[in-house]
């Protein structure tokens, strides 16, 4: 009898071979550790048991009538607790500073506030953003040319640029106001949001007034994205007429429209810029949005796009491995009450689905179908799905991954 796998995939099939398992002998019973699994017959020599929510190192046992007992070691990729300590951050969350520490940075009640979550620490800038401006003025903090640099609304002040680093730092104030998200695009070239308009404004040196360059209806834009490399941006965003519009860095012209999603309820950028993953569809977000697109970033020709049943709500790229993943709300959650996050692993290559990581029934859940939720990747490496946006606290589940790509 021999086991044909020492790694897996929580909730993959593991093959087990024996000429003991004949076709009308009784199934064999299978264990990990003392957990029993799920085992169906392939053909006359091999059977497959389903793996459980888990990961880490375990202890496959199998037993059977015909045969002696068989024990392997084995390692499950997936869920690994979660974190839920952390202070909520109300709207927009940033996965920053994306060098190998899974943190992410957003507003909560506390102030401009950064989750180290591989550490699990909490700093707290509280006097760089004020936190009751944050729904009425601006969802978080802004997006600038410069990695270290944001938009921020300094308690008693206006929009400002603040470098966040060892020492925090101001640099100028804005000279225009600001809405829902900003995000630099070039020197003196920005995009701005509202409610209901996206638009475009520059000037032509800092003694000249911003004029409007571009400006078009868009319905409750999410979080805004600039590409590694300087040269793509683009928005989250909750419906956009015509597409989903990426623009030219440092121009701020409209690069091209992604025609098949009006919806992007999450979007990724690959670390050397190259590629742009966008999820969502056409649909209103509270509908089923489950399409998910893999472009050229420069251009936006479609590389690969698949449809999931599910809703979907963020995406991110593996810098390391060929993968894809992206978050979904188990198919059994409320969109308005508690949902449990599911992440899909896909192959970049060929978006086939390698695995499907659930969370067991007494994890935390999230509400909205996980609206906003966010996933940060550590060098570890691990995986995190992040969300707040729901008081009292921000929710951090916790994934272990391969360290490389099978």
């Amino acid at each position: 009898m021999r086991v044909t796998v020492t790694e897996a995939w929580s909730g993959a099939e593991v093959p087990i071979i024996s000429r003991g398992f004949g076709a009308t002998w009784l199934l064999p019973s299978v264990w990990l550790d003392d957990v029993a699994l799920a085992v169906r017959r392939v053909d006359d020599t091999t059977v497959a048991a389903t793996l459980p929510v888990a990961s880490g190192s375990h202890t496959l046992t199998v037993r059977s009538l015909y045969t002696e007992p068989t024990t392997a070691p084995i390692t499950v990729y997936g869920y690994a607790g979660a974190d839920a300590a952390y202070p909520d951050i109300i709207a927009d969350v940033l996965v920053w500073p994306r060098t190998g520490h899974a943190s992410v940075l957003g507003v909560s009640q506390l102030g401009l506030t950064l989750i180290d979550l591989d550490a699990k620490t909490v700093t707290v800038f509280d006097s760089i953003f004020d936190p009751a401006r944050c729904w009425d003025v601006l969802r978080g903090p802004g997006v600038t040319l410069h990695d270290s640099v944001f938009v921020v609304l300094p308690v008693g002040g206006g929009a400002s640029l603040w470098h966040l680093g060892a020492e925090t730092s101001s640099a100028r104030r804005l000279d225009f106001d600001v809405f829902r998200q900003v995000m630099q695009l070039g020197p003196d070239t920005w995009l701005r949001s509202g409610h209901h308009s996206i638009a475009v404004i520059s000037r032509a040196d800092s003694s000249s007034p911003y004029q409007s360059q571009v400006t078009f209806s868009a319905e409750e834009t999410e979080g805004v994205h600039l590409s590694p490399r300087k040269d793509r941006a683009t928005i989250q965003i909750d419906k956009a007429w015509g597409g989903v519009p990426v623009f030219d860095v440092p121009s701020g012209a409209v690069a091209y429209r992604i025609t098949t999603q009006e919806v992007a309820a999450g979007i990724d950028f690959s670390t050397d810029g190259e590629l742009l993953a966008v999820v969502g569809g056409t649909t209103w977000f509270e509908s089923p949005t489950g399409r998910v697109l893999l472009l050229r970033a420069s251009d936006g020709e479609i590389l690969q796009d698949t449809t999931l049943d599910l809703q979907v709500f963020t995406v991110a790229i593996d810098p390391v491995r060929p993968w894809i993943y992206v978050g979904a709300a188990e198919p059994d959650g409320s969109l308005l009450g508690g949902a449990h996050p599911v992440v899909l692993v896909l192959d970049r290559r060929t978006f086939a689905v390698i695995a499907t990581l659930h969370v067991p029934p007494d994890a935390p859940t999230c509400d909205t179908g996980c609206y906003k939720g966010v996933i940060a990747l550590s060098d570890d490496p691990v995986l995190y799905v992040a969300w707040g946006w729901q008081p009292p606290h921000t929710i951090a589940w916790r994934f272990t991954l391969p360290s490389d790509g099978w």
